[in-house]
């Protein structure tokens, strides 16, 4: 088709009735035979459906829509929905003995929780730990053995997918950082009855299994070095 067909079919410059029209008649009276058109699809059983509407999926953008406001499926989390984070439980011994650990106070929340934070894009999850426990709390921190994640909806009703890691400080001093408000170093005890969320006293509970085992495994190490001991110096048994 020539450049002078294609512009005489975009301005109008066609017959209606077998009376040729200029240009602007031509192009009022297509106006004119839509808005015709329209007024007799109204009264077809079909009205108000149009054929590329967001929701038809023979629409591009409306295959993109549902896949985008799809719900995931039970059991499983869609990857744009998910949010990756990483924090730990930093615990140190008092001067009486006994384990502590780091709680922070969140005003904007209004909850007692364990450091945490989102992950960066490529960031490894326990580099993440360490650099939002030090941002929250001020201390820096090495990590120990791995605790059970936690994974839960989010006010905003996105997964959230939280790894943690046992801390021990090895510089530092403790205070409110980022998005922080208050922190406190508390006994176990004393911890489970001030986090406000269910999952941290789970996670509490796996960390005060973790010390009691290795406690009891360090016990049973001395122990048996004891007897190595004793035994050296014992004679030998008769045959």
């Amino acid at each position: 088709m020539s450049f002078r067909q294609r512009r005489s079919m975009i301005t109008g410059r066609c017959q209606f009735g077998g009376d040729r029209m200029t240009w602007q008649e031509g192009f009022l009276e297509s106006g004119a035979a839509v808005t015709r058109q329209c007024e007799r699809d109204e009264t077809r059983p079909d009205a108000g459906v149009h054929p590329l509407r967001r929701d038809d999926p023979s629409w591009t953008g409306g295959r993109v829509a549902a896949a985008r406001d799809a719900a995931p499926t039970k059991g499983h989390v869609g990857m744009k929905s998910l949010v990756r984070a990483a924090g730990g439980i930093v615990s140190r011994l008092s001067e009486d003995g006994r384990r502590e650990v780091l709680i922070v106070y969140r005003a904007r929340h209004e909850d007692w929780t364990f450091p945490k934070g989102k992950r960066r894009r490529d960031e490894e999850d326990a580099a993440c730990a360490r650099r939002e426990v030090e941002e929250e709390t001020g201390l820096r921190c090495v990590l120990g053995p791995e605790l059970p994640p936690t994974t839960y909806r989010t006010r905003s009703g996105r997964h959230k997918h939280v790894r943690y890691w046992a801390m021990r400080a090895i510089g530092g001093s403790a205070g409110p950082g980022d998005d922080v408000d208050d922190v406190r170093w508390v006994a176990l005890r004393a911890a489970s009855t001030l986090l406000t969320y269910a999952r941290d006293r789970s996670l509490l509970a796996a960390f005060s299994r973790l010390t009691r085992g290795r406690a009891a495994g360090r016990q049973n190490d001395r122990s048996r070095r004891t007897r190595s001991v004793r035994d050296r110096g014992r004679p030998p048994r008769a045959a």
